[in-house]
């Protein structure tokens, strides 16, 4: 009984520690497309821990859509261009789902700094050359998802409904 208890203790510790040295990874951010751990640190991000509240993974999301519109433009021409637009797009996507949840001064200043960001984006993406027809077809959504997006911003308070347009929600 004793050893099992031991057993239980370590798996529990050792799930502690893993969930703790995870998001230390996700809020340090330093990969990027093409590193070997970016694909843990891409998950831990999207789990959204210790933000519990809709203001929290609103305000979180919007800074991860900055670190990957970070990396769209390190990334841009190199063979790592197809995993930044992707993640920027997922990133882009749950910071809609969760603004549209936010109170009413939190989500005024996050949809400031998406506008200003998106603005920013845009002439990077339109600079782009696809290598694939799938690259092609990802590029050409991400850009219409986002002046869908800034254009939904522009006319103020971004509803749940005007979400669901952006992220193809039902």
């Amino acid at each position: 009984m004793k050893n099992l208890f031991l057993l239980f203790l370590s798996a529990v510790v050792a799930i502690v520690m893993t969930t703790v040295g995870g998001v230390a990874l996700a809020e340090a951010a330093p990969f990027h497309p093409g590193d070997a751990l970016y694909p843990v640190q891409r998950f831990v991000e999207n789990q959204a821990l210790f933000r519990p509240t809709a203001n929290d993974k609103a305000s979180w999301y919007v800074q991860l859509v900055e670190r990957r519109a970070a990396d769209l433009a390190q990334q841009a021409g190199s063979a790592n261009q197809a995993d930044a637009l992707s993640a920027f797009d997922e990133a882009v996507l749950q910071s809609a789902r969760w603004l549209a949840q936010a109170s009413p001064d939190t989500k005024a200043a996050l949809q400031t700094r998406l506008s200003g960001l998106f603005t920013q984006v845009q002439p990077l993406l339109e600079t782009w050359s696809a290598g694939s027809q799938q690259e092609q077809s990802q590029l050409l959504a991400v850009q219409a998802r986002l002046e869908t997006f800034q254009s939904l911003l522009a006319n103020g308070d971004l509803t749940p409904a005007e979400a669901a347009r952006i992220t193809g929600d039902a």
